[in-house]
Order: C-alpha cells, then sequence, then structure tokens
C-alpha cells in the first residue's frame, strides 16, 4: 500500500526561521527519487533540519519539497551582502572584547541584559544542533535542528545557581522607522529555534530573547558622511510554551520529507501560493 498525503494544520499556531541545510546527501532512495539533505540520518549524523528551511516549509510544503525533488525550483535573486558583512564585523569585534572581559556599554544599557556579559564564543558562530535525546525520529531515520547564533549573553551564577543565557541575534534594517516595526515572524521562529537547541544542550535559556535592530542613523551624515549604526531592541518570547508550535510544524515537515521521498511527489499544490498558481 503506498503513501498517502497527511493533512498539513494550517490552523495551528505557526510561530513563523540561518542558513541553507538541505545541500548534498540523500535520504534513501526508492525507485529513482531521492531528497536531497545534509546528513546521514543516524544518531551520529542526523538529517539537519534549520530555521530558514523549517520556514520555507511552512510558507508552502509543495513548492519547497518540489525543489528537494528537484522537480521545480524558484528563481534565485542575489543576496544583500551588507548585512553579513556587518554581522561578520560584530563577531570579530565581539570575540575581541570577550576575550578582555569586556561588555559593550551599548548593550550593558539595555535593561533585560543588566548583570549579563559576553558568553564563549564556542557557542557563538559554530553551528549548534539538538542533543541526540531531542532529535525528530521517523521510520528510523533520525534528524536534527540546527543553528549559528549571532550573539549570546550570559549571567554567572553564584551560590550554587546555574549559569544564565539569553540569545540575541543582529538584523538590519533600512531606518529608525522601519527597525521600530514589530518583529517578522520568521525572526520570531528563528530565536525560539535557537532557544530549543541550547535548552537541549544543558542550558537555562531566558524566557526573553533580543533582537538587535541596527539601521543607520540621519544624524551622523548631515553635514558629512560618517557611516554610524544605531539599534532597537525587540523582546521575543522563547519560553518553552512557545516553542511548542515550531516542534509541531518541525515534526510535520519530517513527515512530509519522508513522504516525499518515498512516493516521488510532492504534497498538493497550496491554493493561496503564487508559486503553485503560476505552475499549475
Amino acid at each position: 500500500m503506498g503513501f498517502q498525503w497527511a493533512e498539513v494544520d494550517a490552523t495551528l499556531p505557526i510561530i513563523l526561521d540561518c542558513e541553507e541545510s538541505f545541500r548534498s546527501a540523500k535520504i534513501k532512495k526508492y525507485d529513482a527519487h531521492r531528497v536531497i539533505m545534509y546528513g546521514k540520518g543516524t544518531v551520529a549524523k542526523p538529517y539537519q533540519l534549520s530555521p530558514s528551511s523549517l520556514g520555507q516549509f511552512i510558507e508552502c510544503p509543495s513548492c519547497y519539497l518540489s525543489k528537494e525533488l528537484k522537480l521545480f525550483k524558484k528563481p534565485s535573486s542575489p543576496f544583500p551582502q551588507l548585512p553579513n558583512g556587518i554581522d561578520d564585523t560584530m563577531r570579530k569585534v565581539m570575540k575581541a572584547l570577550e576575550a578582555a572581559g569586556i561588555m559593550p556599554i551599548e548593550f550593558s544599557a539595555i535593561p533585560e541584559l543588566a548583570g549579563f556579559g559576553l558568553a564563549d564564543r564556542a557557542l557563538v558562530g559554530p553551528t549548534l544542533r539538538l542533543q541526540p535525546a531531542d532529535h525528530i525520529v521517523l521510520t528510523g531515520s533520525e534528524f536534527t535542528l540546527t543553528g549559528k547564533l549571532d550573539e549570546l549573553f550570559i549571567k554567572n551564577g553564584s551560590g550554587g545557581a546555574p549559569d544564565e543565557y539569553i540569545i540575541a541575534d543582529y538584523k538590519t534594517k533600512r531606518s529608525m522607522n522601519h527597525a521600530s516595526k514589530p518583529p517578522h515572524e520568521a525572526y520570531v521562529r528563528q530565536m525560539r529555534c535557537y532557544a530549543m537547541i541550547l535548552r537541549s544542550l544543558g542550558l537555562i535559556v531566558n524566557d526573553a530573547a533580543l533582537l538587535l535592530n541596527y539601521y543607520p542613523s540621519e544624524s551622523a551624515i548631515k553635514d558629512e558622511v560618517h557611516p554610524y549604526l544605531e539599534f532597537l531592541v525587540d523582546k521575543v518570547d522563547v519560553s518553552p510554551s512557545a516553542c511548542t508550535p515550531v516542534q509541531q510544524n518541525l515534526e510535520l515537515m519530517v513527515k512530509a520529507v519522508l513522504q516525499a521521498t518515498a512516493s516521488g511527489s510532492p504534497p498538493p499544490k497550496k491554493a493561496d501560493c503564487a508559486w503553485c498558481n503560476y505552475r499549475a
């Protein structure tokens, strides 16, 4: 008996994701069909899911899995390089400051970061992933969630209390007006994915993560051009209960990936997806 597509519940409280994770290893081969993912599906080398790939799946399971099955691919466009450059520069600066034991005064002034300092750089930059006990396992294949943190702050525990961490991420905005708008659902989901990973690693994570929204200051270019960045802060609820929908959607994604692999076809087209309608 063949696979039947399970309904992806559009009514789930989807809290709409760092990098593309589906690259160059096959899951399993059924006839001539395969889904391209990084990993081998084992405990040691699980298939890797990322916040961004989860976001693509949530946006349209049909388009996402059509791409992974190499049946259809949305046209791509050049990716803006300035945000990446700012992220790279911030990481280098923060690495030097953390090594010197210095907390930037701009960050110390954020109320939520009172008493916190920069966390160990081993947790910032490298790819982190869920512990094996938290893998999603289906039909013998293991899947994990991965992510690369932009920033992490720590409050050292005292009197036997554990250390506490606050997750942060740098976002580049066009102006103060844009920076003051509510965070995009993808950024909210991204922070919740990071919180899930850190908790899986045994760390105590504050229920509030911070989005540091950088934008160019107009006051710095009135008389002379001196590029200068200011930032506004958004708080994101990353409590365990807020992360539950992320876990639910990851499980739906894994089930859909394996079904697509077995059948060699994506789920039905999504009625409100412009790309599905375009290729109808």
